[in-house]
């Protein structure tokens, strides 16, 4: 049993240590507690060893073996005697306070979701024993970061449409417009010390 729980160590997050392992046909259930001593309110900042109860969480993780990963985790409430929270639940390295699954696994899934989409990521996602409905996925994309961008610096000037619609009309310069008064490739230019070329369309001259 010792041995199990010895190779079971890389499968659970920082912070929680491993008690009993149970293996099925298409998951491995991993039983695991928390080993701090002392938990720090969210409230005050106190820290507090004083336990008041303890509670069952089930957490998916990244898969092992083609086997899907579940901890069922012993999260304890602690008491806080220096503000009105008094009872408050310890935090879970590497998971949300509500969610369901860990940061690595929400990563993995958000990654596929981005080369494959929503239900197309979700379908390879459950192969790899990391089941995830399609709607899900695409919350997770939305919850990542944005990535660096810098602001352009060559910009174009397009008037052209494929076909005049009611709701979206080619571009027609009114009677009595001044020149002064339509945006310019150079003006474009100087409006922005980034913008190093403004392209202006071929036909932005035609009525």
């Amino acid at each position: 049993m010792m041995q199990i729980l010895d190779r079971a160590l890389p499968l659970v997050p920082a912070g929680l240590q491993a008690t009993a392992v149970m293996i099925k046909q298409d998951r491995i259930v991993v039983t695991a507690r928390t080993i701090g001593t002392v938990a720090t309110c969210p409230t005050c900042g106190t820290g507090s060893d004083h336990v008041h109860s303890r509670y069952w969480r089930t957490i998916a993780d990244l898969p092992w073996q083609g086997r899907q990963i579940v901890l069922r985790v012993q999260v304890r409430r602690f008491r806080c005697r220096h503000c009105r929270s008094r009872i408050f639940a310890e935090r879970l390295p590497e998971i949300a306070r509500k969610g369901r699954r860990t940061g690595r696994l929400m990563l993995a899934q958000a990654q596929i979701g981005l080369v494959l989409g929503g239900e197309p990521g979700a379908r390879l996602a459950s192969k790899l024993a990391m089941p995830v409905s399609g709607d899900t996925v695409l919350r997770l994309i939305r919850k990542l970061p944005a990535p660096p961008w810098s602001p352009p610096r060559v910009i174009g000037v397009d008037d052209w449409a494929v076909a005049p619609r009611p709701a979206l009309r080619n571009h027609r310069v009114r009677p009595g417009t001044r020149p002064g008064d339509r945006p310019t490739a150079g003006s474009l230019r100087r409006s922005s010390a980034r913008v190093a070329e403004a392209t202006p369309d071929r036909r932005a001259g035609q009525p």
